[in-house]
């Protein structure tokens, strides 16, 4: 699974720290989100909202939102 994610989100911060009590093995992609054009270009396909943390799992399907995500794995 691959996380697209920012180091000063607080969204994106429960999402690691889930994962991390979970045991969850993951790849992170640092996005930053002050510059929209690099948030279009690495989500625009994956998450027409444009925002973070962006779940894609190895089969290509996608979540965003992180009470999404956090529910998922509950």
């Amino acid at each position: 699974m691959l996380l697209y994610d920012s180091r000063v989100s607080g969204n994106c911060y429960e999402v690691r720290q889930l994962f991390a009590h979970l045991g969850i093995a993951y790849e992170r992609r640092e996005v930053d989100v002050i510059d929209r054009s690099e948030r279009g270009e690495l989500l625009g396909t994956l998450n027409p909202a444009l925002r973070v943390p962006t779940l894609v799992f190895d089969d290509g399907r996608s979540m965003g939102e992180s009470d999404a995500i956090m529910f998922y794995f509950a």
